[in-house]
């Protein structure tokens, strides 16, 4: 899932408050209108609206505790900023009771939730949601959390429907996460700097994205199920980070960051895979060719990474390009292509997966020829620009987000995505090709936004 979406500027809106809201007393039923600030501690039991920014500050305790109260939900319209030493923690029942805390995105990374200084984030036992309640059914509406200095983020039971939503998640400074008994919260997992990640629960299903090492051979557990594993500083390796797995079968990869080179050492298996790779370039001319899925031996970008023995699984490449970058890629499977700086990328006779392609800054311009093409997103942002030629494109939604933005579709044709798809049948196993796209309706391409999506010549498309 794309998450360069994290340049993109956070809305900020203060609101000059008394005690813990924008006004003295909630209208009922809770409804705050125009955010909310709690700088007190407080206790919400049922169904509470916040249409606005949620800030929690000070040494605030805000707990919104539904373990009692079947299908209460705690939706906030807004950004959820928890600052100083304050506490944001929602409970559901242990059994599961249908409550849920949601945050309200209209579109991919609307909103997010920032932690800072020494604030702790608790989701116990209760759903997430990252979409507007009612939305239309367009795809997984994903949304960032960012962790910064020393905050804490405690997980345990949590679940999250990855099909209509996805958490981000970033731990940069010294921020940690503790997580047990987690389905998808967070979706992703993204180490930096010095954060702290521990992990258990065989129950547990979520995913990480750890930063490459300048140098060294990292050697992957055995995968298939459960697993215990630790990587990071404590292991030896030129990082300020620890990672911590215990009892738990959780999803690695590594994002290759430019100028570092690794040596990955794997065991050839589970054929759904062991290993991703998040290729990362900026700044020069480049060309990746044959990025293949499955077990892989050899080296990839000049030896930047070597794999012995390393089953990537069907789904495996995710590249992203910065400012002044060139790009090329040809002849490849790729999951994910996404473009946060002022670079140019040519994709040719490719296939593209399942999650997103996205030119999300000025300047940048993603040419994509001869592929085949079902991402669940196609998205320009902020002046970037798509352009599809002679392609195959199934299903996929296109997003220009804004009038500097546009997708344009020149020959090729439009399929409709098969509907009754699951996540288990979505791939061919062996090969990377997409069967139909789960985090679709069934149908034709669609698009939404601000900004032109034009077509010409392609079959199928009455845009």
């Amino acid at each position: 899932m794309l998450h360069s979406a994290r340049l993109l500027a956070a809305r900020a809106l203060w609101i000059t408050a008394a005690a813990c809201s924008n006004v003295a007393s909630p209208a009922a039923p809770c409804e705050y209108s125009g955010g909310l600030i709690v700088s007190a501690d407080r206790t919400i039991t049922s169904s509470c609206t916040v249409t606005g920014d949620l800030t929690v500050t000070g040494h605030a305790h805000l707990l919104i505790d539904y373990t009692n109260a079947p299908g209460a939900v705690f939706v906030v319209a807004g950004n959820i900023m928890i600052r100083d030493s304050a506490i944001l923690e929602a409970r559901g029942a242990a059994s599961g009771n249908g409550s849920a805390f949601v945050v309200a995105n209209g579109f991919t990374s609307e909103f997010t939730i920032q932690n800072t200084g020494h604030g702790t984030l608790t989701l116990d036992h209760i759903e997430l949601r990252t979409r507007a309640p009612g939305s239309a059914a367009d795809g997984s509406r994903s949304m960032n959390y960012h962790a910064d200095g020393d905050a804490v983020m405690i997980v345990d039971g949590a679940t999250l429907d990855p099909l209509t939503s996805w958490l981000l998640a970033d731990f940069n400074g010294r921020a940690r996460l503790q997580a047990q008994h987690t389905n998808q919260v967070p979706t992703e997992i993204y180490l930096h700097d010095s954060c702290t990640v521990t992990i258990g629960g065989a129950d547990t299903r979520t995913g990480l994205w750890f930063e490459s090492p300048p140098s060294g051979t990292i050697t992957l557990p055995v995968q298939g199920g459960a697993y215990s594993w630790e990587m990071g500083m404590a292991q030896g390796f030129g990082v300020g980070w620890q990672l911590s797995i215990t009892g738990a079968p959780v999803g690695i990869g590594m994002q290759s960051l430019p100028g570092s080179h690794v040596t990955v050492n794997g065991h050839g298996m589970p054929a759904t895979g062991e290993f991703k790779v998040g290729y990362f370039v900026s700044g020069g001319t480049d060309t990746l060719r044959h990025l293949a899925v499955g077990l892989q031996n050899g080296t990839v970008g000049g030896g930047r990474i070597t794999f012995n023995n390393v089953n990537l699984g069907p789904i495996a490449w995710q590249v992203y390009a910065g400012a002044a970058e060139t790009l090329r890629i040809d002849s490849s499977v790729v999951n994910e292509i996404g473009l946060f700086g002022a670079a140019s990328v040519t994709v040719d006779h490719s296939v593209l997966q399942l999650a997103v392609l996205g030119a999300v800054a000025p300047g940048a311009v993603l040419d994509v020829n001869n592929s085949d093409v079902w991402n669940q997103l196609i998205e320009a942002v902020n002046g970037g620009t798509i352009r599809l030629t002679s392609s195959r494109i199934t299903g996929s939604l296109f997003d220009a987000r804004d009038a500097a933005s546009s997708i344009v579709i020149t020959g090729g044709s439009f399929a409709n995505n098969p509907g009754g798809c699951t996540a288990n049948a979505m791939v061919d196993v062996s090969t990377g090709q997409p069967l139909c796209d789960p985090f679709r309706p069934p149908g034709p391409p669609t698009r939404t936004g601000a900004g032109p999506v034009t077509c010409s010549g392609t079959t199928g498309c009455s845009f």
